[in-house]
């Protein structure tokens, strides 16, 4: 996995562009596939959509710790952070507690 934040797995919620995205594990050529076909298990890794396809893409990293450096950077760069523990993903996910003031007539 690129992603290094301390706290970040694939299904956590991170906050993007204040945006909560869920991270999704997705294969990866470190090496990219369009340099040359290599579909060795050596060259594949997990990683989430959000360093795959908005940090990595088709760059280039001398080591794997080089490409975790410079993807912990651009995370830190950005802004993006993990999401508070009670944000919901999407408007169909969560349910609306009702308090006191909401609750309706009897």
């Amino acid at each position: 996995m690129y992603l290094l934040l301390p706290t970040a797995r694939f299904g956590s919620s991170v906050l993007i562009d204040d945006r909560v995205i869920v991270l999704k594990a997705q294969p990866d050529h470190f090496q990219p596939v369009a340099d040359r076909r290599n579909d060795n298990p050596s060259n594949i890794h997990a990683a989430d959509q959000i360093c795959n396809q908005r940090i990595k893409g088709s760059r280039k990293f001398p080591s794997l710790e080089e490409a975790r450096r410079v993807i912990q950077a651009a995370w830190t760069e950005r802004g993006w952070k993990d999401a508070p523990p009670e944000t919901p993903t999407d408007r169909m996910s969560y349910e609306v507690r009702m308090g006191p003031a909401d609750t309706p007539a009897r």
